[in-house]
């Protein structure tokens, strides 16, 4: 049996539990409830590493396609996070709490790519979602992140 399904068939097990005792148990019940929705999500891989290291160039090997900014500069300005999505666009999600604003696939790179004619908007954002209709997005989200010892925000 895989992993996944005996993970499920545990966790359904506890929760049954729980209702012997639904009052005293609530808090118990609501925790496993929570952690039991999350085996049905995709799996979070960060790829993290160095400037330069390569990073956006093996998360668009792992997609066979590229969808993120690679070259000889630093280019990740921002966390891509890269979800199984119908229609390939993007969310943006702003560090001042305004609401999340959808772009075109096509924008990905000038939301990203470091410029300094871009600088205020770039600092603004908080991560950018880019939704792409990959198979390999169904089990994995993959999480592209600028350089460690990255140039200050």
């Amino acid at each position: 049996m895989p992993l996944q399904t005996r993970a499920i068939a545990a966790f359904d097990e506890a929760l049954a539990a729980t209702d012997r005792e639904p009052e005293a148990l609530e808090r118990v019940r609501e925790s496993l409830a929570s952690a039991r929705a999350h085996l049905d999500e995709p799996m979070r891989v960060a790829i993290v590493g160095q400037i330069k290291a390569g990073k956006s160039t093996l998360l668009n090997a792992l997609l066979g396609e590229d969808v993120v900014a690679t070259g000889t500069e630093e280019l990740t300005y921002n966390v891509n996070w890269l979800r199984y999505g119908e229609d390939a666009g993007l969310v943006v999600h702003f560090k001042d709490g305004r609401p999340p604003q959808r772009r075109a696939a096509g924008e990905l790179e000038e939301l990203t790519r470091r410029r300094e004619e871009h600088r205020e908007l770039l600092s603004a954002i908080a991560h950018i979602e880019v939704h792409r209709p990959n198979e390999i997005l169904r089990t994995f989200s993959l999480i592209d992140t600028p350089g460690l010892a990255s140039s200050p925000k």
